[in-house]
């Protein structure tokens, strides 16, 4: 039994799908698309400040700065992983039971903005200057 072709597509090849572009049910999915890095988030030239940002929220800001950290455009995680410090605190939470979630945090801040510090040595870094200006 000779095997057969399928038949040839009229439609041009530009506009064709491309095979990678096809699940193996033979359903389109969209392409993946790359983002350039975001060129602004670190380092900021200065503490970021917002309406809402308080003198409090700028002098922690400017303690993780100073300590090495690089902030993000905005400050907002820098703020909110301050700001949980504080609740956990005052709730009566050790800092040792606090410290591996914030060296997680610490690792991954510190591989985001280029930082030198270590996971353990930015979670320090974090409870220090919640600590002296958050609490």
């Amino acid at each position: 039994m000779a095997a057969t072709n399928p038949p040839e597509s009229k439609t041009p090849p530009s506009q064709q799908p491309s095979k990678s572009s096809q699940t193996s049910q033979g359903a389109s999915r969209p392409p993946v698309v790359t983002l350039p890095p975001d060129t602004k988030a670190y380092p900021p030239p200065n503490v970021p400040r917002s309406a809402a940002t308080t003198n409090k929220d700028m002098a922690y800001l400017q303690g993780l700065q100073q300590g090495g950290l690089p902030i993000s455009a905005s400050g907002t995680i820098e703020l909110g992983i301050g700001r949980s410090i504080c609740g956990e605190l005052a709730h009566g939470s050790k800092v040792e039971d606090m410290k591996p979630l914030l060296m997680s945090a610490g690792s991954l801040a510190g591989s985001l903005s280029g930082s030198k510090l270590t996971g353990d040595q930015i979670a320090d870094l974090y409870l220090a200057s919640a600590k002296d200006h958050l609490c």
